[in-house]
């Protein structure tokens, strides 16, 4: 009987391993999609859209949230951008980068959002000492 517990505990172990990796390995591809995609069209949109989704399946981490949303940013997606990163500032409130693509995403178009965006980064960055 312990045997049989062992091998389920081992093949769930194993199958969550797995679905890690491939999470992992989304995320990385959807940074080589946005580092390579100088103006995104729909199709990369699509594949990064498809790329965040299976990244963040089991995940955490906000990172595939802030590649999507600059993907979105290269492809005057600026609204599309928005929502992703109002996501990802809800989950990572202390992320300056996020605040910061948030106010890249409202320029423009929301001036108080923007404004707001740009106090919080202020807030978040750590002093600087005069040189």
């Amino acid at each position: 009987m312990i045997r049989v517990v062992l091998v389920v505990v081992a093949v769930a172990v194993i199958a969550w391993c797995a679905d890690e990796i491939a999470a992992t390995r989304a995320q990385d591809r959807l940074g080589a999609l946005v580092a390579n995609t100088a103006h995104s069209g729909p199709a990369a949109l699509r594949r990064g859209e498809a790329l965040a989704a299976r990244a963040q399946r089991r995940s955490f981490d906000h990172r595939a949230l802030l590649l999507l949303a600059t993907l979105q940013l290269k492809a005057g997606a600026a609204a599309a951008a928005q929502r992703e990163l109002e996501h990802a500032v809800a989950l990572q409130p202390e992320d300056g980068e996020s605040w910061q693509l948030l106010a890249d995403a409202a320029h423009g178009r929301d001036p108080a959002l923007e404004r707001r965006a740009l106090q919080r980064v202020r807030a978040l960055a750590p002093p600087v000492p005069p040189p």
